[in-house]
C-alpha cells in the first residue's frame, strides 16, 4: 500500500528567502505513524530550519532560507520500518541586499519640444508559453501612444547550443498593423526550463538578473573575453531565476584578435587609433 502522496508537479520548489513552504506529502495509510522530514542523503535537516507537521496537508517549512537548498524526503513509520516519499528539491533565492536608489520604471528615448517622450512595455505570455504579447506605451505631455505585437512560437529549431536554442515564431503587427513576419526566438531548452507553475517578477527578481550578469561580464573580462552583443536578448532565464549569457557568436579574445591592441591596462581596437 502507498504510504505517501505527492504531486509530481511540485517536487521541484524554487522560493524566495523568508518564504513558507507546504511540501505536500499527504500520509494515505492509516496506520503510518511519525511523520517526518529529513535529507534524501540520510542526514538530518539544516540547523535552523523549523517545520511543522500535518498528516492530511504535508509539512510546512518555515522561513526559508539559502542554506535549506537540498533533496528533501518525508518520512513516516508503519509497522516499526521507515517509508519515504519521493524527493523533493528545494531551492530557495536568497533575497538582495542593496541600499541603492531604484530608477523610475520607465526610459526616456528622445526630448521633444512638448517633453520627454518615455515608453514602457508589458510583455504577456500565454499558459502553454507559445503565444506571446507585448504592448508598447510611448507618452508625454501631449498625450499616449499604443503599439501591439502579438508572436507564435511554431516549435521549429532553428539551431541550438549547450543550453539554449533558437526557434522560429511569427511576429504579427511588427512594424505596420496588418504585418505578418517569420521571426527567431532564442529560449532555454526544455531540460534547463522547466514548468514551475504561476512565476510573478518583481524588482528583486530584475535586480537579481543584473547583478548576475554583470558577474557573467566579470568572469569573461577575466579570460580576457568579450562579448560585443550584450543585451537582453541574449540573456536566458532559468527555472531556478538564474541569469545566463548566450550567444557567443560575435565575441573575441583580445590577446589572440589582430583587430585589438593593448595600450598599458586598456584594450582598444586597432581602428581606433
Amino acid at each position: 500500500m502507498r504510504v505517501f502522496w505527492t504531486s509530481s508537479t511540485s517536487l521541484r520548489v524554487v522560493r524566495k528567502e523568508g518564504e513558507n513552504f507546504l511540501l505536500p506529502c499527504l500520509l494515505t495509510d492509516p496506520s503510518a505513524t511519525d511523520l517526518g522530514l529529513r535529507m534524501d542523503n540520510g542526514t538530518t535537516v539544516p540547523p535552523g530550519m523549523n517545520f511543522t507537521v500535518d498528516r492530511h496537508r504535508g509539512i510546512l517549512i518555515h522561513s526559508l532560507q539559502p542554506s535549506f537548498n537540498a533533496d528533501y524526503v518525508c518520512t513516516a513509520k508503519v509497522n516499526g520500518v521507515e517509508r519515504t516519499s519521493k524527493a523533493f528539491s528545494i531551492n530557495v533565492i536568497q533575497r538582495l541586499q542593496l541600499s541603492i536608489p531604484l530608477q523610475a520604471s520607465t526610459v526616456e528615448v528622445q526630448r521633444e519640444e512638448y517633453g520627454a517622450v518615455e515608453v514602457e512595455s508589458v510583455l504577456t505570455v500565454g499558459p502553454s508559453r507559445q503565444r506571446m504579447t507585448v504592448e508598447c506605451v510611448a507618452f508625454n505631455l501631449v498625450g499616449v501612444s499604443r503599439d501591439t505585437l502579438a508572436m507564435e512560437v511554431s516549435g521549429k529549431i532553428l539551431g541550438a547550443g549547450a543550453f539554449g536554442k533558437v526557434v522560429e515564431a511569427t511576429a504579427y503587427g511588427l512594424g505596420k498593423e496588418d504585418n505578418v513576419m517569420r521571426v527567431a526566438v532564442k529560449m532555454l531548452k526544455e531540460s534547463d526550463c522547466e514548468e514551475t507553475g504561476d512565476w510573478p517578477l518583481d524588482i528583486d527578481d530584475l535586480l537579481r538578473f543584473s547583478l548576475q550578469v554583470a558577474q557573467g561580464l566579470d568572469f569573461l573580462a577575466a579570460k580576457n573575453c568579450i562579448h560585443r552583443d550584450v543585451a537582453a536578448r541574449n540573456v536566458l532565464l532559468t527555472s531556478r531565476r538564474e541569469a545566463k549569457i548566450c550567444d557567443f557568436g560575435l565575441a573575441r579574445d583580445i590577446m589572440n584578435d589582430s583587430n585589438y591592441v593593448v595600450k598599458g591596462n586598456v584594450s582598444t581596437r586597432a581602428d581606433d587609433n
